[in-house]
This record gives C-alpha cells, structure tokens and sequence, in this order.
C-alpha cells in the first residue's frame, strides 16, 4: 500500500511541476538532484553529477573499454570479490576501496554517498574512481590503474609498475 501511495504522489509531482520534465522524483520541490534512475551509466539519484557515459576524465573511453579496466582491476584487488575486506580493514569491497579516496573522488563528483553503505556495490565504486581519476588527471589505463594503486601520484610511482603488469595480463 506504502509503495503504491508513494507512486501516486510521484505521479501527481510530476504532473504540477514541469522542471521534472515529466520523470518522477519522490524527493520533492526543493530537490537539485536529477530524478533520472538510468544506472550505472546516467543517474544521479544520491546527488551526484552525471558522468557521460562513454568518457572517463577528458580522453575517451568506449564502454567496452572501461568494462574491460575495471574488471581486470577488481580481479586483481580482490579475485571478483565483492564483499572483500583487505588491508587490516582499510580497503573494502570488489575494487579494495579505501576511505580516503572514497571521499576523495565522492568530494570531485560532489557525491554524499555513505562509504559504509556503498563501497561493496560495484556500480557506487566505479563510479568513485571515475571521479578520482578526473580529479588528478589520470587519461591512460595504466595511469588510472596505477593511481588506484598508488594514491593521487601514483602515476608517478615507480612501486606501481608491477601492480600495472597484473592489470594489464588480467586485461587480456
């Protein structure tokens, strides 16, 4: 009954107020938040802007491409793992995301996510990195590969080299 109430009152908001173009947002009138739920590609539904979908920072990257790279990273972070929990407990999740770049890359992409709450969802992780990424200027795979190893300047760092070479075999 609560569900259908709620889909009523969506229905009735997106009918008096044109600037939700018709899409139903239950958060209400004084939300900045797009009401779009095209995930993983689109949405915003937590607040955060939307990335295009087949760009990561300013070089592009075709979908096939990015699904390649995060794959090969996870398996190399945690074996496909999406409830892993490394690093005595700092790293979490399929991509062993720490709390300082998620708030790192949630900050760039002005995301309130709940670490606790979204670090094992593959989608949410993805999406913090795409982040990251933009944010310190990573455009190839391997300086996207080797900043999430690394940290910030990892690109730089010659201790990454070898976490490069997993990814890069996991990639093929």
């Amino acid at each position: 009954m609560r569900i259908l109430t709620l889909i009523l009152i969506g229905v009735l908001y997106a009918q008096i107020n044109p600037a939700v173009g018709g899409r139903v947002d239950f958060r209400g009138p004084t939300s900045t938040r797009l009401a779009s739920t095209s995930f993983p590609t689109g949405g915003n539904r937590l607040g955060a802007k939307p990335v295009s979908p087949n760009s990561i920072t300013t070089g592009r990257l075709n979908p096939d491409s990015r699904r390649i790279l995060f794959a090969a990273i996870r398996q190399v972070e945690s074996g496909g793992n999406d409830k892993a929990v490394g690093d005595k407990g700092k790293s979490k999740g399929p991509y062993q995301c720490g709390r300082a770049a998620w708030l790192d890359g949630c900050g760039y992409g002005h995301a309130t996510w709940s670490y606790h709450d979204c670090v094992f969802s593959r989608w949410h992780t993805e999406q913090v990195m795409i982040w990251y990424w933009a944010k310190y200027g990573a455009k190839t795979d391997e300086q996207r590969a080797r900043m999430w190893n690394g940290g910030p300047r990892g690109m730089h760092k010659a201790a990454t080299l070898g976490y490069w070479a997993k990814v890069k075999r996991a990639m093929k």
